[in-house]
């Protein structure tokens, strides 16, 4: 009942990454180009968490316990990384993108590559209680987490219709570099690039080196404390929850508005699509901002079109992906083959995105 009411109390503004809230409560921009560290945090167990939920208690009750589950998780690693003055830019499934900025304002912090790789280490001390979780018909699952943690500079966009929806999206070669790692990196694991490592070698303790396009380090211990310092607290007037609008689709922005968070979650069978793409250089290219917000304006109009949803972009070391959904958050009937429809129009993107390359796209049928 208490976690009902915790939902039912939420607003659309928990759905924006904690700096972005800040800005808007500022009145200010987040630049386009920043300088701190990347960390990416991978949790494993939840799918067969999940396999197990529904097939003891059915699919809502299944589903409704696994998100409880997904919450309790989520908000002892959140926290975490938000007392390390870090933000989580964007969710992947069961994995998360957070990012810490080496500009604070008038805060003084340690350095973001500090902070960051103090916040790895807190996470793997997060999600001990939840290390084995017992389901109602007596499964133990195991879950754990494993984190990579790069430095250096990125660009941060805001592609997408405001009118439809708005992702935040970071960029560059750091964040290939964490994603990278978090492969090369076990359950229980912190990792984190060669250069940074040796960069702060009198201050970790250093385990084994892994890779061989890139090389990374495991760290076993940080020598030194880092000062926990989290953001400020924002009243509640400081933001109108009109302001999130652009960063929800709109069903959900209009369930979390009436007070109904609690009921977003459900399992259906969709239709998923998978786009990847080429030709941006994020780096290097002063319109990639620009570059990659014609594009998503692109998809989300040829999804509209057939009433499907773009939920999620990922950029990393194996190129970019969009993922979009029919059938969810609203179901409809046909929607196979009006995701067909879709995927055959956006083999070939449009004159004025001629700079996209390397297009390919999968589609898949199942529950979600």
């Amino acid at each position: 009942i208490a976690e009902r009411q915790d939902a039912a109390a939420d607003t659309a503004m928990i759905y924006l990454p904690i700096d972005r809230r800040q800005a808007l409560a500022a009145g200010r921009e987040l630049p386009s180009r920043a300088q701190g560290a990347a960390l990416f945090a991978d949790l494993s167990g939840f799918t067969p968490l999940t396999e197990a939920l529904v097939a003891e208690m059915g699919r809502q009750r299944g589903v409704e316990e696994l998100v409880r589950q997904l919450n309790r998780v989520f908000t002892a690693l959140v926290a975490q990384v938000h007392m390390y003055h870090g933000s989580v830019i964007g969710f992947s499934g069961d994995a998360i993108t957070c990012w810490f900025d080496e500009d604070t304002g008038e805060l003084e912090t340690p350095a973001a590559a500090l902070r960051a790789l103090a916040c790895a280490l807190a996470l793997q001390d997060a999600i001990r209680p939840f290390a084995e979780l017992t389901t109602s018909g007596d499964q133990l699952i195991s879950v754990g987490i494993k984190v990579a943690v790069a430095a250096g500079s990125v660009r941060r966009f805001l592609p997408g219709d405001p009118n439809r929806y708005v992702m935040e999206a970071l960029a560059g070669s750091v964040l290939d570099s964490v994603a990278l790692g978090e492969q090369l990196a076990q359950s229980g694991e912190v990792i984190v690039t060669l250069e940074l490592a040796d960069r702060l070698r009198e201050q970790i303790r250093r385990g084994e080196e892994r890779g061989d396009e890139e090389r990374f380090v495991l760290v076993e211990e940080l020598l030194l404390p880092i000062p926990r310092t989290p953001w400020p607290d924002l009243p509640p007037e400081a933001l109108d929850s009109e302001q999130a609008r652009p960063w929800l689709l709109g069903s959900v922005f209009e369930q979390v508005s009436a007070g109904q968070s609690d009921f977003l979650s459900q399992l259906r069978p969709v239709t998923a699509l998978f786009l990847h793409f080429a030709g941006i250089d994020y780096d290097g290219d002063e319109k990639a901002g620009e570059r990659l917000d014609s594009l998503v304006r692109w998809v989300q109009e040829s999804l509209s079109e057939q009433d499907g949803q773009l939920i999620n972009l990922t950029i990393g070391d194996k190129g970019n992906y969009f993922y979009a959904v029919f059938g969810a958050p609203v179901a409809l009937e046909n929607d196979a083959a009006r995701a067909v429809a879709v995927a055959l129009q956006l083999r070939q993107p449009p004159g004025e995105l001629a700079f996209i390359n390397d297009v390919r796209l999968s589609l898949t049928r199942g529950l979600m």
